[in-house]
């Protein structure tokens, strides 16, 4: 990914377990924003897919002295996602069309 510091990368010690970032994810408001994701495994990363964009590749994060994801970056010409777990939850700010919003997702 293009939006990655170099600082950043180097602090992964290998592969990443992307398996918590994994399945199917329901938002918690019912009123507005992408009312479900998809994370799917891809190759060396992930993907990220909702019916309000096509699918997204990404790559995942681990937390400090771990392989497990706790967070993930995924892009391409129309939206910007960053998301990290908190708790159960999963955090996803999205940039799109010059718009911001932040939406909580919780396993399905």
């Amino acid at each position: 990914m293009r939006h990655i510091r170099a600082h950043d990368k180097a602090a992964q010690p290998g592969p990443v377990d992307v398996e918590p970032l994994l399945g199917r994810w329901r938002n918690y408001d019912t009123t507005s924003g992408p009312q479900r994701l998809e994370i799917r495994r891809r190759s060396s990363g992930l993907v990220v897919d909702a019916p309000e964009w096509s699918e997204v590749d990404g790559a995942a994060f681990a937390g400090p002295g771990t392989s497990v994801a706790v967070a993930f970056l995924a892009s391409d010409d129309r939206v910007f996602l960053a998301a990290y777990l908190n708790k159960r939850l999963l955090v996803v700010d999205c940039y799109a069309d010059n718009h911001f919003r932040r939406d909580h997702f919780y396993p399905v």
